[in-house]
């Protein structure tokens, strides 16, 4: 199993680590922080269907942290 721990690497640079160093991996694990461009789908998708064919399991917990001072709802 491959895990990840994601802390000042973009969606757009994971995106080049997947496409060009992971494409064998079977079980991937990733914990990126404060990044909420982690959860677009519809990217993951493309990524898993057209670079990690052998991926039998994918697990991703993203933390992020609320800053109360934030309006969320803007």
């Amino acid at each position: 199993m491959f895990f990840l721990n994601i802390r000042h690497i973009t969606f757009n640079e994971f995106g080049l680590i997947i496409e060009n160093l992971l494409n064998q991996v079977e079980a991937l694990c990733i914990t990126p922080e404060n990044d909420s461009t982690y959860l677009d789908r519809n990217r993951w998708k493309q990524w898993i269907l057209f670079h990690m064919h052998h991926l039998q399991i994918f697990d991703i917990m993203i933390s992020y942290s609320l800053d109360l001072n934030e309006d969320i709802f803007e």
